[in-house]
């Protein structure tokens, strides 16, 4: 993980090459918010899903986690619908997607 504004490196893993990155979400970010203030997370929807948007809510930050073609509003989180109605556009896409999807890609051209 990374600070946006200061591009400081706040949590790393290395793990093998056949791991998910999925499945580091969350050791990355509680492991972030022991050093640093969280206000926000952003990430791209390779990471959506109701936990991952519950534990960075329950951190007191706030979850930008682009979403998924076909993803619906009411799944039973009340984070995920504030989320999707918050990101949703009026077409239904998420307008968050683009922004994070450019963070990520930038994010990978500096390494």
């Amino acid at each position: 993980m990374t600070g946006v504004t200061t591009n400081i490196v706040t949590s790393v893993e290395v793990t093998a090459s056949e791991v998910s990155d999925f499945s580091q979400f969350a050791g990355l970010v509680e492991s972030t918010a022991k050093r640093f203030d969280v206000a926000e997370v952003s990430a791209d929807k390779g990471y959506l899903s109701k936990r991952n948007m519950e534990l960075v809510n329950a951190l007191g930050a706030t979850p930008y986690i682009a979403f998924k073609a076909g993803t619906i509003a009411n799944n039973g989180c009340e984070i995920w619908a504030k989320m999707y109605h918050t990101t949703s556009n009026s077409t239904g896409k998420s307008s968050w997607r683009t922004i994070t999807s450019g963070l990520m890609s930038t994010a990978r051209s500096r390494c």
